[in-house]
């Protein structure tokens, strides 16, 4: 009884994230302008996101995240992994909610740590040019990037109140 009511929990969100996905598929297919969602799935879609940042003619790449999170869901290092390269190629600010210092961490990223008890930051956020990324860690790894300059205006500035914020 317990698996079959999971099951259904499960089945349920997925039809809401189905019914998300579509909605935000009408409307970039109704603009006109430079708008566009892609869904990435897996260590594959991650992959492939990061080969879209590194494709990117930005200069900064904004990151929110959890570092347990990722941690727990994501390995260190996998195949293609490019976040060392990202860290590289562009000048990185990263906001971190985690309970201490963080072992491993790039120099080459501008970083600041959040209390978690304060900041429960539930997926990750990635901002690079007019392109807005969710990452979902769980049970399905899922990745949803938003295509649109004034979306990421706005989550850059969100993202900017909170840097200055937190010293």
């Amino acid at each position: 009884y317990v698996i079959t009511a999971q099951q259904r929990e499960l089945e349920e969100k997925a039809n809401k994230i189905k019914t998300i996905i579509d909605e935000l598929n009408n409307i970039s297919n109704s603009r006109d302008d430079e708008t566009d969602v892609t869904i990435y799935e897996g260590v594959e879609g991650v992959r492939a996101f990061q080969g879209d940042i590194l494709s990117s003619k930005v200069e900064t790449v904004y990151e929110l995240t959890s570092i347990e999170k990722v941690r727990k869901y994501l390995p260190p290092k996998f195949p293609g992994d490019a976040r060392d390269s990202i860290g590289k190629k562009f000048t990185v600010k990263s906001l971190y909610a985690a309970d201490g210092p963080i072992e491993g961490l790039s120099n080459d990223i501008n970083s600041k740590i959040l209390d978690p008890k304060k900041y429960d930051i539930g997926a990750e956020l990635v901002i690079y040019g007019n392109k807005v990324a969710f990452i979902s860690y769980g049970q399905k790894l899922i990745n949803i990037v938003i295509k649109n300059a004034d979306i990421a205006r706005t989550i850059r500035t969100l993202f900017s109140a909170l840097w200055e914020k937190e010293k």
